[in-house]
């Protein structure tokens, strides 16, 4: 029995000790691992989404989207695409109020959703204008107005509230000269005033010249017209003449400005009524020859997209095949397979999504190397165009092959002809490397004083002078002809004294046509004359208008009534574009002069540069008798050299720096041999391409 205690006792030792070594008890014998259980889930990631500004006006204003997230491996926005980067941001232009929405997605899953909605304001204009501006008492005018985006209208003056908003006119009858204020409020408290002023004048006296230009002993013929005149004197020896209208022979020896003086029967109206004309005798040969420079800036086309294969168009007419345009055989990575090369292809639609010419997009496309301050520096130059289209709608095309598409002469057979008859460039470029306004701020006054991207609407009016005042500060005649009421000049403070030089193109007193149909016309049309762009009828070339081919039938229809006038034999008719829209060009920008000390107005996150760079390359037409046949210039300029050409012919001071050292062109010009004024053949201009932004995308590319 003891025995058996014994041996019991022994054996509880024994299971106790295996026991407590099967629990971790005891001493410091070694111990199994514990099992450690499942890993623990992969976070979930998160994404922030901002906008800044939350509100844009349009016309390729941008709003800068940011994104920041965590746990994630790639991030998409819609309607953009997916982004590879954590955080980033990109400036998106949407052409109506969008909602971006952000998702992230990593090892853990997919993020709540986050969205920020980009508004689009309607965009407030207002164009307001009394035709005629001078009236005698008794006369009328009419006020006419035109708006986009108004809720109200009122004029002052006791006119009040008007409809229909969107445009109309009134007739007034003011007794003495009277200042009308227009007011139209828009969305967002928007409000926009526009003055005209109708001046009452007891005389109108008007003077012109049938030939501004003649050498000594040769005559011309000053005609003058009147309204309420009794009595017109002209100086200069002519004396007294005949109202209401007539005209005289004149024969002087050295040039000569001839002043019309009218009355009316009291004999001496106040302030006196004065008009007058230039003769310039002798220097009649060079560039004198040039009495009329038409300006006409279409919008968003590259040279390459253009013209970029103008030379075998030539070579294969028997001209020199000698125009820079783009390699077929060279592309740029495809998006989503690097590999593999979007090449140049020919587009099937004269329509196409937009492809964005934004100053940050602008500046990736070429490269821009920060270390060396260029961009012909850039290891990689011009090769950021696919990666930039996703930041405006992009459609069906993703990876962004459209800013790879080109037009040829099958679908612009008249802009093709016309460039080998008469002249181009294949190194003209765009004024500043960003979008439409501040280029077309260049086209106005010489600088952008600052901007780099469209203003905010409804802003104060520009005070920057512009190239209208220096015409009118210089005594040359000019007229700004609107296609649809667009009229860039109202948004200066010119235009409050000038807007009485403005027309519509086709208005019965005064418009292009009717000038140009008149026997008179070489002495009726002005000196200079501006076309404005017809972006409300989607006529000004744009990607997003009815078609290019609209356009270049449009353009064809005003050169044509020039053509086939009296003033043909002493114009030069230029044809260029803002900037390259964002379609692929595979020359870099110029060095450049900067207008004046007044730096990019950059905002943070913005990509650097200057304005000692110009913009990409644009298509350029020169049409004049005077053109030199079949001529291509090589010579790098950019578009500020058409006002440094009005200013060489009519001896005028330069605006900036830029236009003070821009070229001059008269290397396209031959002033020697007579003028060319017989009409080489040029072909019509057909319309009948798509406008079909599906069919955008090249077919040949997987």
């Amino acid at each position: 029995m003891k025995r058996f205690f014994s041996l019991l006792w022994l054996t509880v030792i024994f299971l106790s000790s295996i026991w407590l070594t099967s629990c971790g008890g005891g001493g410091g014998g070694s111990q199994p691992p514990q099992n450690p259980g499942p890993p623990p889930p992969p976070a979930k990631p998160t994404v922030t989404l901002t906008a800044d500004p939350l509100t844009i006006s349009g016309d390729e204003q941008t709003s800068r989207l940011s994104w920041a997230s965590t746990n994630a491996t790639s991030i998409n926005i819609q309607p953009l695409g997916t982004f590879t980067d954590a955080s980033g941001a990109v400036d998106v232009g949407p052409t109506d109020t969008t909602t971006y929405t952000a998702t992230a997605t990593g090892p853990g899953g997919t993020s709540d959703p986050k969205s920020v909605t980009v508004t689009v304001a309607r965009e407030l204009t207002l164009l307001f204008q009394a035709t005629p501006p001078l009236i005698t008492p008794g006369q009328s005018a009419t006020l006419t107005w035109t708006t986009k985006g108004a809720l109200s209208l009122s004029i002052d003056n006791g006119i009040g509230a008007v409809t229909p908003i969107a445009s109309g006119s009134v007739s007034v009858s003011p007794a003495t000269t009277t200042t009308y204020t227009a007011t139209a409020t828009g969305t967002n408290s928007q409000v926009l005033t526009s003055q005209v002023t109708v001046t009452v004048q007891p005389v109108i006296v008007s003077l012109s010249v049938a030939n501004s230009c003649i050498t000594a002993g040769q005559s011309t013929s000053l005609s003058w017209t009147s309204t309420n005149a009794a009595n017109i004197s002209i100086d200069n020896g002519i004396g007294s003449v005949a109202p209401p209208t007539g005209s005289v022979t004149v024969t002087p020896s050295a040039t000569t400005t001839y002043t019309a003086s009218a009355t009316d029967s009291s004999g001496n109206p106040q302030p006196p009524i004065t008009a007058q004309a230039t003769v310039q005798v002798g220097n009649c040969g060079g560039i004198n020859q040039v009495k009329h420079i038409i300006i006409f800036m279409q919008e968003n086309r590259s040279f390459d997209n253009y013209f970029g294969v103008l030379g075998a168009y030539r070579a294969g007419k028997g001209l020199s095949n000698d125009v820079d345009g783009f390699d077929p055989n060279k592309g740029l990575p495809d998006l989503a397979n690097p590999s593999h090369l979007i090449k140049p292809y020919h587009f099937r639609t004269q329509c196409t999504k937009l492809v964005t010419p934004g100053w940050n997009e602008s500046h990736y496309d070429v490269h821009y190397s920060a270390s060396t301050n260029s961009y012909q520096s850039s290891s990689t130059p011009m090769e950021g165009f696919l990666k930039t289209t996703t930041s405006v709608e992009f459609g069906n095309d993703p990876t962004g092959e459209r800013a790879m598409g080109y037009y040829d002469e099958t679908d612009l057979p008249y802009y093709y002809e016309l460039a080998t008859q008469y002249a181009t460039s294949d190194r003209w470029f765009s004024a500043v490397l960003g979008p439409t306004i501040p280029n077309r701020m260049y086209l106005m006054t010489g600088t952008s004083f600052g901007f780099i991207r469209p203003d905010v609407t409804g802003h104060p009016p520009y005070t920057q002078k512009t190239f209208f005042r220096a015409l009118t500060e210089a005594g040359i005649s000019w007229r700004y002809y609107q296609q649809d009421n667009s009229v860039f000049l109202s948004e200066f403070d010119d235009w409050a004294s000038l807007q009485g030089h403005v027309y519509k193109i086709d208005s019965a007193n005064g418009g292009w046509y009717s000038v140009l149909s008149a026997p008179n016309a070489d002495s009726a049309l002005p000196q200079v004359i501006f076309i404005e762009r017809a972006s409300q009828l989607g006529l000004d070339e744009h990607p997003h208008g009815i078609g290019v081919q609209h356009g270049a039938a449009n353009t064809k229809k005003i050169i044509d009534a020039l053509m086939n006038s009296a003033a043909w034999k002493s114009s030069v008719f230029i044809l260029y574009y803002d900037e390259g829209g964002g379609f692929h060009d595979h020359v870099p920008p110029i060095a450049v002069t900067p207008p004046d000390a007044t730096p990019p107005n950059l905002r943070p996150g913005d990509r650097q540069g200057d304005f000692a760079t110009s913009g990409f390359r644009t298509p350029f037409i020169l049409v004049s008798p005077f053109a030199k046949p079949n001529y291509v210039s090589h010579t790098p300029m950019e578009s500020t050299s058409v006002w440094k050409f009005v200013e060489t012919r009519f001896g005028m001071p330069n605006l900036t720096q830029r236009d003070a050292n821009a070229n001059d062109m008269t290397e396209f010009f031959d002033f020697t041999n007579p003028p060319r004024l017989a009409i080489p053949p040029l072909p019509d201009q057909p319309t009948s391409v798509p406008c079909d932004n599906s069919l955008q995308t090249d077919p040949s590319q997987p």
